[in-house]
């Protein structure tokens, strides 16, 4: 057998360094963020936040900013590519409160598109990480059902096409809440994970969690902007026989365009 020299047992230790100082970054990263408590000061304090003055209240403030700073700290979702909005109501408390991760490509608002978002049920017993659905924009076009049939449609055309990576699939999650709101964010999920008040995770599963989620968005965006996304201005409107997933279609296409154009002017 031959015996180790003084230079291999060198280089020997330097891969070992190596290997070691990423392995404890990957730890020190995953210590340093931490969702797991700014969930949990959610479900405890937000029933009785509700009861105080919403302007400059620290929960609200909380729900807006430090989920954002924690969430980019991963380094898998970044301020040039996402946008991440926490939202505790608008001038009033929101029943179902909400943290929003939106892929600028897509969009970068609540109200219309597919992104990721953490929904509080209203009794602040659970949070789900999902898939979901902008509805206002929809609702506006198509009504309240119509709404719903369209959302129904493209969440069953993405969970054909995309694996679901462990989540749940489909509409099941309960905001405990029968408003036209929280219904409708429950109508537009399409994966989602539940996590409950007194069975929190680590951490580390919540980071890896939002990992596997950003995977299936970011293979949902390739799959679209992969897509032919040729569409006669003149569709809607003059042809009768266009379905419902096809004016949702032709609604994403054109604010993927919108956005786009305003993109290249800047």
């Amino acid at each position: 057998m031959t015996e180790l020299t003084s230079i291999d047992i060198e280089q020997i230790k330097a891969i070992v360094d190596k290997k070691l100082k990423l392995y404890f970054s990957r730890i020190d990263t995953v210590t340093l963020i931490d969702l797991r408590s700014l969930f949990i000061n959610v479900m405890n304090s937000y029933l009785s936040a509700k009861r105080q003055p919403f302007t400059n209240n620290p929960l609200a403030d909380l729900i807006r900013n430090s989920f954002r700073d924690e969430i980019y700290k991963t380094g898998f979702i970044a301020p040039e590519k996402y946008v991440v909005n926490g939202s505790p109501g608008q001038g009033n408390w929101a029943a179902v409160p909400w943290v929003g991760i939106f892929n600028k490509s897509i969009t970068t608002t609540a109200t219309r598109g597919v992104y990721i978002v953490y929904l509080f049920s209203s009794n602040c017993d659970s949070v789900y990480l999902t898939l979901n659905q902008g509805c206002t924009e929809l609702k506006n076009v198509l009504g309240k059902s119509g709404a719903v049939k369209a959302m129904k449609e493209v969440s069953e055309e993405i969970i054909s096409k995309i694996d679901s990576r462990g989540f749940s699939v489909g509409d099941n999650i309960d905001l405990k809440d029968s408003h036209e709101l929280p219904y409708l964010y429950e109508r537009g999920t399409i994966f989602y994970k539940e996590y409950k008040k007194d069975q929190l995770p680590s951490n580390e599963v919540l980071i890896s969690d939002l990992k596997k989620m950003v995977d299936i968005y970011e293979e949902y965006i390739d799959r679209i902007l992969m897509q032919d996304t040729k569409v006669n201005n003149n569709t809607i409107g003059s042809d009768n026989n266009m379905s419902i997933k096809d004016i949702v279609e032709y609604i994403y296409i054109n604010i993927l365009h919108q956005e786009v154009s305003l993109i290249m002017q800047n």
